[in-house]
């Protein structure tokens, strides 16, 4: 691994993202609900600020979340939409550490969250949240999937909670649910890898280890993911995907330290190589929007990627998601 490249490359997607960001905020996914300016602010300043410490980009971020919580302590898609467990827990991280972010504030915002708590996981939206007012239909079993648990949104909370009591359990019963290959789905992400990445950071930051034996059938499912070039594909397709292979990398580095093993090494340069001149890595479809009564989305054969309602994928515009997940990945590379 060359270092000097991987810190230019930081900076280079950094600088990127800093480019688009407009009044303390970005812009993303177009959606029949429009754009997300709250939900995507705080996914990218959360990303963003573990490398980025008093800079004024970052206080004009966490100043336009904070403005922008709710009354009930909670945050949005964007001004327009009902607060939700993914919006709040990525905001909650963006404002880890702001000074003007209260004690009050964060305890109010952490009950908030819990409030999408049942059944050992967290939904995205409560029963009670309106959100069935919201796209205009008039009885609340028909978003049954939306406030049902999801995987991926139950990992991003334990990761904006982890000093909650119920964390270690929490996060064990949602480990236990992998598949045989060692993996978790995601209701909202076409990915593979996003939801056991989110909890293995979780992992991390409460010193709780994964046994060799699963590391062993996490690497071999990583290596019959990987393309011979070192890249990795959304779904099945053998078709190179940055947001992808940045999780992927991000995996290799919670199995091991070793940065010159081969594959560990192709996956970094697959991701290196694709990197843009002006700093970006590629965005694709990767937000899917399931029908709000769709409880498991992998059921659906449907998708159209036009619409930006239900049962859609969703374009990360401008790789705004795609290129912070890579520059996390290779600054925890550097961290090893």
């Amino acid at each position: 691994m060359n270092r000097a490249n991987v810190l230019s490359a930081i900076e280079k997607g950094k600088q990127y993202l800093l480019s688009l960001q407009q009044n303390g905020y970005w812009q993303g996914f177009p959606t029949l609900a429009g754009q997300s300016d709250i939900w995507v602010t705080g996914f990218i300043t959360a990303h963003l600020k573990l490398f980025s410490v008093n800079e004024e980009w970052l206080t004009k971020a966490q100043r336009f979340l904070l403005a922008s919580r709710h009354n009930s302590g909670g945050w949005s898609y964007s001004h327009l939409v009902p607060p939700d467990a993914d919006s709040t827990s990525w905001c909650l991280m963006a404002l880890e550490g702001y000074n003007g972010f209260t004690s009050a504030m964060q305890n109010e915002s952490k009950v908030f969250l819990w409030k999408h708590f049942e059944n050992n996981g967290f939904s995205t939206y409560h029963t009670g949240s309106g959100i069935h007012t919201f796209i205009g239909v008039p009885d609340i079993s028909v978003v049954a999937g939306w406030t049902s648990p999801h995987s991926d949104v139950t990992a991003a909370a334990l990761l904006a909670d982890a000093h909650h009591k119920l964390i270690g359990q929490v996060a064990e019963e949602l480990f236990q649910s992998q598949s045989k290959e060692g993996l978790l789905p995601a209701y909202w992400w076409r990915s593979k890898f996003y939801t056991l990445v989110i909890l293995l950071r979780v992992f991390k930051r409460i010193k709780k280890s994964v046994s060799g034996s699963y590391g062993q059938l996490l690497r071999q499912t990583l290596l019959n993911n990987q393309s011979e070039s070192g890249f990795f594909s959304l779904d099945t397709v053998n078709e190179y995907n940055s947001f992808e292979t940045a999780l992927a990398l991000e995996l290799f580095t919670h199995l091991s330290t070793d940065v010159a093993d081969l594959h560990f090494m192709k996956c970094t340069d697959a991701l290196l190589d694709k990197q843009k001149e002006n700093g970006c890595w590629q965005g694709d479809d990767l937000l899917r929007i399931p029908l709000p009564y769709i409880h498991n989305p992998d059921t659906v054969t449907d998708w159209n990627r036009n619409s930006g309602g239900g049962n859609s994928y969703v374009e990360d515009k401008n790789g705004l998601f795609t290129t912070a997940i890579s520059c996390y990945a290779l600054h925890t590379l550097l961290t090893l």
